[in-house]
């Protein structure tokens, strides 16, 4: 697959950010990379072999100003085909052992750095291009382990706030499309050993966005396929006359 997109990738400094990254330059892409670590990014900058190009930006996603500049330069020089809100942390501490401050910068990644990097795309991407936003989710808080508070609750929150984001698009008529893609366990610091190899992840979210393009926004995609849980007659009808899921 030959890609001549633009792609924005939060936290692709490890992981499966880093894994997206890979994948899309080596297809053709260019990708604007962003992460905190500098050593991270530097090392995905490295591993980079394609056709295709790779911007690194060391940036924190709770910085939202910087994140809004970053985007309003990078529409002013190209179109912006899919932004990948990935950046993540899981500290597995329980409540009462994590301090406040641990508590404030997880959410501010987690969850503000997704809605930051969102408000940044809305602002800045064009209302009549169909874009594609998908926020990274898990469905820890369904199952949740000792020590996942934070994770289990700023997760939880991004399929929410996707969701309600899609409505906003919606009735503001853009054809920005945001989804939430639950891309399942892999073997990196966030994951497990026994999870699947990380480079499955560009695989499996290109596929998704093949989905996407179909719409309607605010879908949850589990690994490549959409999931759908049960829901009433009331929420399928409402969903057939606004065009998105409830």
């Amino acid at each position: 697959m030959i890609l001549s997109e633009t792609v924005v990738i939060t936290g692709a400094g490890a992981g499966i950010g880093q894994a997206l990254a890979l994948g899309f330059v080596g297809a053709g892409a260019h990708v604007v990379a962003i992460s905190r670590g500098a050593e991270g990014l530097e090392r995905t900058k490295q591993l980079c072999v394609g056709s295709g190009s790779i911007d690194c930006q060391l940036l924190d996603v709770g910085d939202a100003n910087r994140l809004q500049e970053l985007f309003a330069r990078v529409v002013r020089e190209r179109n912006v085909d899919v932004v990948i809100n990935n950046a993540a942390v899981y500290p597995r501490c329980t409540l009462s052992d994590m301090a406040v401050e641990q508590w404030a910068s997880g959410v501010a990644t987690n969850l503000n750095g997704v809605a930051y990097s969102c408000r940044a795309a809305v602002r800045t991407l064009p209302a009549d291009r169909a874009a594609i936003i998908v926020n990274v989710g898990s469905f820890a808080h369904r199952g949740p382990e000792p020590g996942s508070t934070l994770y289990c609750a700023t997760k939880a929150a991004v399929e929410a706030f996707t969701r309600a984001l899609a409505v906003e698009l919606a009735s503001a008529h853009s054809k920005l499309i945001v989804n939430h893609w639950v891309p399942g366990m892999f073997r990196t610091r966030m994951g497990a050993a026994s999870g699947d190899d990380p480079r499955l992840a560009y695989d499996r979210l290109t596929a998704v966005l093949r989905l996407s393009r179909a719409g309607p926004g605010g879908r949850t995609f589990l690994g490549d396929s959409e999931w759908q849980p049960p829901r009433s007659l009331r929420s399928r009808v409402r969903s057939l006359l606004l065009g998105h899921r409830s």
